[in-house]
């Protein structure tokens, strides 16, 4: 995967940060159960800074998208690189760039953390069981 691409897939998964957090235990789902869990512990190990960064342009976004099979805002728009700039006292290309590095960096470990075997027992439903 090229950089490109990496910074695509971050924007994408990162602009879920405030769905996955507000409705991981919710989740039926297994695939999207793991995507959040991947998620989380691939922000685990980035930077106290580098997460602070994401967080203002990701977390902190008032644009909530809707979607109606959870009932949830599952996704934001993000915050404008000018914003963003503004309350780091940075300049925006500096924020453009900083950005970029951390989200090749957040999607090569999601990327890693995704192939990884499912060591994680996430949801049994028990509807389906024998004898339930």
């Amino acid at each position: 995967m090229n950089d490109k691409e990496q910074v695509r897939l971050a924007t994408f998964i990162l602009r879920r940060w405030q769905f996955y957090e507000l409705n991981i235990n919710k989740m039926k789902n297994n695939f999207h159960k793991w995507q959040a869990i991947t998620f989380f512990r691939a922000l685990q190990e980035l930077e106290k800074e580098e997460v602070s960064l994401l967080a203002r342009m990701y977390y902190k976004s008032p644009t909530q998208l809707y979607n109606k099979w959870y009932s949830a805002f599952e996704t934001c728009k993000g915050a404008s690189l000018e914003e963003v700039a503004e309350q780091t006292g940075k300049t925006v290309t500096q924020v453009r760039s900083e950005l970029r590095v951390i989200k090749i960096k957040f999607a090569k470990r999601y990327n890693e953390l995704s192939n990884e075997p499912k060591k994680i027992t996430l949801i049994r439903d028990k509807t389906n069981e024998k004898g339930a």
